[in-house]
């Protein structure tokens, strides 16, 4: 399976933000939340949706 740059960096924000989608209540989440267990848990895919992993405000250099 291809593994995207950043995911790695980033995959506590996706991994409890996938979770928060499915039970609210975190003590029903995963005691171990580690990248090896993010990897069993997901399957990542590439897609047009846009998550801000970056606490920074969004520059369109467009402009």
């Amino acid at each position: 399976m291809q593994r995207w740059k950043g995911i790695s960096e980033n995959y506590e924000t996706l991994f409890k933000n996938e979770l928060e989608g499915w039970y609210t209540d975190e003590s029903s989440w995963p005691q171990k939340r580690d990248y090896k267990t993010f990897n069993e848990w997901f399957d990542v895919e590439c897609h047009s949706v846009i998550l801000d992993l970056v606490g920074d405000e969004i520059v369109d250099n467009e402009l």
